[in-house]
């Protein structure tokens, strides 16, 4: 499981840390679209009309690192 510190440090490596939460926002969804198209996750809405999000059988057969 991902800790807040891992995510902290992975927002500083990238750049991250410095976008407002706009561009933030922009951003992680394109990251997410990427994943999409590549087959490797699903977009999901749950009956609390929020999205989310999970692995496909592709990505897991792949086991591919995200």
């Amino acid at each position: 499981m991902i800790d807040d510190d891992k995510i902290r440090a992975f927002m500083k490596s990238s750049g991250w840390d410095q976008l407002s939460e706009e561009e933030l926002v922009h951003v992680v969804s394109k990251e997410l679209d990427g994943l999409i198209e590549q087959g490797l996750i699903e977009r999901l809405v749950g009956e609390d009309g929020k999205f989310y999000y999970r692995t496909t059988k592709q990505a897991r057969q792949q086991r591919k690192p995200f």
